[in-house]
């Protein structure tokens, strides 16, 4: 075993890698000089992370709930504006033409 040296991304890379591609993780070790603890965690580890990376997700932008309430809250007061000035307009339209 190695003597409290740091194991790089790149190393840690390859022994997940052996061990994927089927070399035994004691032969790993061995070679590489590393714990066979280390090689399960960094296995699981990667593995956890490449499911997680993989699954199907909806597409689009993520919209927080919040957001969608206050600009559907924003566009029907828009809407009731405008019906209260086209009413006025009408108003007015009238008064035009009586005259």
């Amino acid at each position: 075993m190695r003597n409290s040296r740091s194991i790089s991304i790149k190393e840690k890379i390859l022994v997940v890698c052996q061990v994927i591609a089927g070399e035994r993780i004691q032969t790993i070790a061995r070679k590489q000089g590393v714990s066979r603890p280390s090689i399960y965690a960094w296995t699981q580890k990667a593995l956890d992370t490449l499911e997680e990376t993989l699954k199907p997700e909806k597409r689009g932008p993520k919209i927080k709930k919040g957001k969608v309430d206050a600009k559907d809250k924003l566009i029907e007061e828009q809407k009731e504006k405008i019906g209260k000035l086209e009413g006025i307009i009408s108003e007015k339209e009238k008064q035009i033409k009586n005259l």
